[in-house]
């Protein structure tokens, strides 16, 4: 994720020192009477940030719901729990009776629900948001309205929290 990083910032940097230069070598038509932008390095440079930026969120909530997702096929492999109501809250306290589990694994369950859901998950952001306010770029409101902003130590503690929730 580092690579993915420095290309986030490669890309802002190089965007902000385009801006600074006063360079504009933007190009314009008129249509209808109406100036419509054709070509510009700024436009260009700020769309190529935003796309590494959106890039880098997508590959970050991948890791997220990809390391749950393995967390729990693993659990079921251990446990033989693979009935439709062996829902998450039924396999982690099954295998809570014979191995550690980190007390934060519920908080990844709606975290990874809430990626993969969106707004269907809305109960589920409510609770997260309740204990993790800090994985919210914008809390849930009466409307079911937020965003999820998922950080490399995000990825980090997620990591983490699976890595100590069953054998060693």
């Amino acid at each position: 994720m580092a690579t993915t990083t420095a290309a986030v910032n490669d890309a802002r940097k190089a965007s902000l020192a385009y801006l600074e230069s006063g360079d504009d070598d933007s190009v314009y038509e008129l249509i209808d009477g109406t100036p419509v932008l054709v070509s510009s390095t700024q436009h260009e440079l700020d769309y190529t940030h935003m796309e590494v930026t959106l890039s880098m969120t997508a590959i970050r909530e991948a890791f997220v719901i990809s390391a749950f997702h393995y967390w729990e096929k693993w659990a079921r492999s251990l446990t033989n729990l693979n009935d439709r109501r062996d829902h998450f809250w039924v396999l982690k306290n099954r295998l809570a009776r014979d191995y550690t589990i980190h007390p934060s694994l519920g908080e990844i369950n709606r975290l990874t629900n809430v990626l993969k859901h969106g707004s269907g998950a809305f109960e589920h952001a409510r609770s997260l948001a309740k204990v993790r306010p800090d994985l919210f770029s914008r809390l849930p409101n009466l409307y079911g309205d937020w965003t999820v902003s998922v950080s490399e130590e995000h990825v980090r503690q997620v990591f983490e929290v699976i890595s100590c929730s069953g054998p060693r």
